[in-house]
């Protein structure tokens, strides 16, 4: 009998516990998996639904409404500035009309929503969504690029929050369904998100991260520039083969010295170089479509070489203009990297708030070495490459970077943040094929001041 009692616990416990699993699956599916699936845009079943849900709203940080739905059809208020971010819906979906189709058709209360509409008639309403977008900024921003071909990315470095973010070449999400063809086979890609999709050299930017190593690993490194260095038969030239003579890290990355950061990464050595240069790369999750940032060089299997060209950003290393942005936050927030969002609220038809999205931070490397930093790149502005960027109020604090490429002009890019002393904006700006950052820095100028005044 006592063993029929056991077997019988033991069968019960066996139940429980397969149970337990199943309650488990079903939760973590509601909850985790369910929202993804929804949001597929092959999925029938939401194309159904969509059908009978007045589709949410979609509104600025300051609660000017960017986006609405119509009897019709979408309103795409701001067209071609906001493309990228809030995207579009119709001929399938993109942007954040896409990844949060899941809160704007509201399929998570369907149930409760369709009893009402069956038995009282009464509207289905999706829930809208509150951006971190300043929409007045974005259309600035968004005017500054003209035709050129490129991206400015405006970030608030305490948060992450995105407050500007756009592309060009563009679209007008109005005119999607006639425009889709001629859109999807242009050569200049203009459904691209440049600003957290596109891919480049990142120039002299990259001096950013090979002086924070050179801050941590040989803080008193001096060099003696002749306007070009030879290692190991491999030449690297300054701009214009100009020489600095007996220089030190401030000076040399107030004036962009090639040769001073290529010696300082030979000094440091491969092995450290990759080590320590590879923190800064983390894995970034972001509302859009992003492609991580790649960080290349492996001291295994690079040569000297390519341990030069990568010193000064060059090589194999590849960034996104949302990265870019993240690290000039990063030195404006004493080494702390705040996750970039897009999305701040998810609002019910009402108004009131249902959910708000957080996003984390993580510490790359110390306020110590952020301060030394802040103040090499307030040097660049003051006396060295950047000059031209300079803010009319404001101490800007930046670095250029002119990146080499294999077809047409070079690149320009710039990062930075203002004010230098208390940071509240931080900046990317990449042209393509601009040659170089003479273009680049009256937009870094004009959007700065605009969002500081």
């Amino acid at each position: 009998m006592g063993d029929i009692k056991k077997n019988l616990r033991i069968i019960f416990g066996l139940f429980f516990v397969m149970f337990a699993f199943l309650v488990g699956y079903i939760v973590y599916f509601e909850v985790f998996v369910s929202p993804v699936i929804v949001n597929q845009t092959l999925n029938p079943r939401t194309n159904i639904v969509h059908e009978n849900v007045w589709r949410g709203n979609i509104y600025d940080v300051n609660n000017n409404l960017l986006v609405e739905q119509t009897e019709l059809s979408r309103n795409y208020i701001y067209g071609s500035a906001f493309a990228h971010t809030v995207g579009y819906t119709g001929v399938g979906r993109f942007g954040i009309e896409e990844r949060y189709n899941f809160y704007l058709t509201n399929l998570s209360g369907e149930l409760f929503q369709r009893i009402d509409y069956i038995s009282f008639g009464a509207n289905m309403y999706g829930d809208s969504l509150r951006l971190t977008l300043d929409s007045e900024l974005q259309n600035f921003a968004y005017s500054q690029l003209g035709d050129r071909r490129g991206s400015i990315v405006v970030l608030e470095p305490s948060t992450g929050a995105v407050r500007a973010m756009v592309s060009n070449p563009s679209f007008n999400p109005n005119n999607i369904a006639q425009d889709f063809n001629a859109l999807r086979d242009d050569a200049d890609s203009p459904f691209l998100n440049r600003a957290s999709g596109g891919l480049y050299p990142p120039g002299s930017t990259f001096k950013t991260v090979t002086a924070l190593l050179g801050l941590k690993l040989a803080p008193n490194f001096t060099h003696y520039c002749h306007g070009h260095i030879i290692l190991d038969g491999h030449r690297i030239n300054n701009f214009n083969n100009v020489a600095h003579g007996y220089i030190n890290m401030s000076r040399a990355f107030a004036v962009s010295c090639n040769t001073f950061f290529v010696a300082l990464a030979n000094y440091i050595g491969g092995y450290n170089f990759q080590k320590y240069a590879g923190k800064l790369f983390p894995h970034i999750n972001f509302s859009l479509n992003y492609s991580q940032a790649q960080f290349n060089f492996s001291y295994e299997y690079a040569d000297l070489a390519m341990l030069m060209q990568t010193s000064i950003g060059q090589g194999q290393t590849l960034v996104n203009p949302l990265y870019l942005a993240l690290l000039a936050s990063t030195v404006a927030n004493g080494g702390i990297m705040a996750e970039p969002h897009i999305v701040q609220n998810v609002l019910t038809h009402r108004g009131n708030i249902r959910r708000t999205f957080r996003t984390p931070a993580i510490r790359l490397f110390d306020e110590y070495y952020s301060n030394h930093l802040k103040d090499m790149m307030v040097r660049v502005v003051t006396e060295g490459t950047g000059i031209a960027a300079a803010l009319n109020n404001y101490q800007l604090a930046g670095k250029t970077g002119t990146a080499e490429v294999g077809y047409g002009a070079s690149h320009g890019l710039f990062i930075g943040f203002a004010p230098a002393d208390n940071p509240r904006y931080a900046i990317a700006v990449v042209l393509e094929n601009s040659g170089g950052t003479a273009p680049v820095q009256p937009i870094v100028r004009n959007v700065l001041n605009f969002a500081l005044n």
